[in-house]
């Protein structure tokens, strides 16, 4: 299989695996396929594409909340495919995620599910179902099958390249390269958050997320995290 970089910036393929495996009638091994045939593009194309391309209006789910990036990413999708329902709550979800014997309400439970599934919908390895749940993307359903056929660092570059295709910080990066200054985390936040102390709570995760691309992407946009102000 071969993947462009316009294919994946927009998602239109992944859709189409998306729907197979809500109707579970997807293959794993085209998933598999899929995944490193996005590993493939070359990252000079890859940028190019996202900065020729507007990422569309942002939202406040845009911008991640997450506790653990592991359970927003790796272990999310390593939980969800154990189980069996094709769609899985906000509670479900963070019980599973959080199974240490620790007895916790609903509400603590729905509360960590909500902010890693939506992270985890945020890279495209989570989806919403038709009415109410979430399932597993192509990519998430088959992170456990790549990790047993390739190494760790195949996976951070993955998750790299899931991170700066989203909507944020696609954002930034647009930003960043357009202006050719320093972008101000707050400035873009404050326009679709509602208050400044979520302005700031949710600062350390996206700064968290761009040492990840620092420590793990590739040289054409790993320099994001310097082009970043927040304060």
């Amino acid at each position: 299989m071969e993947v462009t970089a316009a294919q994946f910036v927009c998602g239109d393929l992944e859709k189409e695996f998306n729907h197979a495996v809500m109707r579970k009638k997807f293959s794993v091994a085209n998933g598999v396929d899929y995944f490193f045939s996005v590993l493939n593009i070359p990252a000079a194309e890859l940028v190019s594409e996202l900065l020729a391309r507007d990422p569309g209006p942002l939202e406040s789910l845009d911008i991640p909340q997450y506790s653990d990036f592991e359970d927003a990413t790796i272990r999310i999708c390593s939980v969800l495919r154990k189980h069996s329902p094709r769609f899985y709550s906000n509670v479900d979800i963070g019980q599973w995620l959080q199974d240490d014997g620790v007895e916790r309400t609903r509400g603590t439970n729905g509360r960590w599910g909500m902010d890693h599934s939506n992270v985890a919908r945020m890279l495209g390895l989570l989806q919403r179902g038709p009415s109410t749940g979430h399932y597993l993307s192509c990519l998430g359903y088959v992170i456990d099958d790549v990790v047993r056929q390739d190494s760790g660092r195949t996976l951070d570059k993955m998750l790299c390249r899931l991170i700066i295709r989203s909507r944020f910080f696609w954002l930034l990066l647009r930003e960043s390269r357009n202006t050719g200054s320093k972008v101000s985390y707050n400035g873009i936040a404050s326009t679709v958050l509602s208050s400044q102390s979520t302005v700031g709570r949710r600062k350390n995760n996206v700064r968290k997320m761009l040492h990840f691309l620092w420590d793990n992407g590739e040289d054409e946009y790993s320099w994001l995290l310097e082009r970043i102000r927040f304060v």
